[in-house]
């Protein structure tokens, strides 16, 4: 590997995108010294992780001044045993490379939210921070604000709600969509796609089959647990199918299956909408799991409502600033101690009863955007807040990532981007 590795051959030109066809990763360069590789798929078989780290590695050049990247799944990975499990196989063969002089310096990256546990109000016990090479980042953040360099004009003067659950393979998406479809004023006020077509779904593609799959026992579990009065099966199957829509795109981001979409969202359905309701995973555990979904709205400078409440509480521990307390029924994030959220994480009817809340303070919000110039500030303060947090919070990263390589990045956003956007593939 590079010397250490048998077949590695020498090279002075970088390696464009090694984007491989079923293979779990992809290697490509940042610049001449700069190489990055990716790995996709966290699920790998621990005695598989060697021959795949080592396979990656003889795709960079032998260099001795070279940089290596590695990033850990990032875009999904809430996993802090997957990501030590990963982080043990690359920091052994990337200490030994650079110990016989074959590589400059190695950084191994995973997502922030592998990095904490969140234990309630604002407590964050940090599991990651002194393992050596290793850095955690909010990717999503870092590949929203190269997608979203400027904020959009909110427009207050709408008062629909924008609700793009994603794949419909968990309660916390279609229960949501459920509500919105049911329910005619909030129907005719919210701008939302998704795919619920089995045509479109199946394809051939045995994957998306068992998407779709995954969707019909959504719908299933949403029958026995979402809501007693739902007795309809097929009606409800129906209903979902019926109304199904896409607008940029956002379709194919609920058929993606392998890897996250994260294409932005355009100007124009964000300048059509003044409230974004947001369906992030949230998990029975001590983590939670922010994705391009919450990222998105926040750069582009839209308020947001989140399905979770334990979402909004970690967002508030993580410093953010959240817009669930404008709306009338007196929510309070230090409502949600330890306590609470180990409840919160064992009692369905709890979790149910705190979506139909958000979803209904969703439209509540809207609302007083339109029709109170108060609230109209308290939300634009809000946004202004979180931009600059969000911004304070990359820069960070990037003088981390720079100072652990000697200054090679330099002050050239362009390298950063490249990297934050995985070579094209964001």
């Amino acid at each position: 590997m590079l010397a250490a590795l048998p077949g590695l051959a020498p090279s002075t030109q970088p390696p464009e995108l090694t984007a491989s066809v079923g293979k779990p990763y992809s290697v490509f360069a940042v610049a001449d010294n700069i190489y990055v590789i990716s790995i996709f798929n966290n699920q790998i078989d621990v005695r598989d992780k060697d021959s795949v780290c080592v396979d990656s590695l003889l795709c960079i050049p032998v260099n001795a001044a070279a940089h290596i990247i590695v990033t850990l799944n990032i875009e999904e990975s809430s996993n802090t045993n997957l990501a030590v499990a990963w982080y043990a196989v690359f920091y052994y063969h990337l200490r030994k490379l650079k110990e016989e002089c074959c590589i400059e310096h190695f950084t191994i990256v995973t997502n922030a939210t592998a990095d904490v546990v969140f234990l309630g109000s604002s407590v964050m016990l940090d599991l990651l921070s002194s393992i050596p090479n290793l850095l955690t980042m909010h990717w999503f953040m870092c590949t929203q604000h190269v997608l979203y360099p400027q904020q959009f004009n909110w427009n207050p003067t709408s008062n629909r709600v924008l609700y793009f659950p994603g794949k419909l393979d968990k309660i916390h998406r279609v229960g949501p969509l459920y509500s919105i479809l049911t329910n005619n004023r909030y129907k005719t006020n919210c701008v939302y796609a998704y795919t619920a077509n089995q045509s479109v779904w199946n394809g051939g593609n045995r994957n998306l089959a068992v998407l779709y799959e995954q969707y019909y026992t959504t719908v299933s579990d949403l029958l026995g647990m979402y809501n007693t009065s739902i007795s309809d099966y097929d009606n409800t199957v129906k209903l979902l199918e019926e109304n199904e829509k896409d607008i940029d795109g956002m379709q194919a981001e609920c058929r993606s299956h392998q890897r996250c979409s994260v294409a932005p969202i355009s100007s124009e359905v964000y300048s059509s909408i003044s409230v974004e309701l947001i369906s992030e995973t949230w998990f029975p555990s001590l983590t939670e799991h922010l994705t391009e979904k919450t990222f998105r709205a926040m750069l582009a400078g839209q308020p947001f409502i989140h399905v979770s409440s334990m979402v909004t509480c970690y967002l508030n521990a993580l410093g953010f600033k959240t817009f669930r307390n404008l709306t009338g029924d007196r929510w309070d994030s230090h409502g949600y101690t330890n306590i609470a959220m180990i409840t919160y994480s064992n009692d369905i009817e709890m979790q149910i009863q705190d979506l139909h809340s958000n979803v209904a303070a969703a439209f509540e919000l809207a609302d007083k955007c339109k029709n109170e110039v108060r609230t109209q500030q308290q939300v634009r303060d809000i946004i202004q807040f979180n931009r600059q947090k969000c911004e304070q919070i990359i820069a960070k990263t990037k003088n981390d990532l720079n100072r652990r390589h000697n200054g090679v990045f330099g002050n050239n956003d362009t390298l950063f981007d490249r990297f934050f956007s995985i070579h094209g593939l964001y």
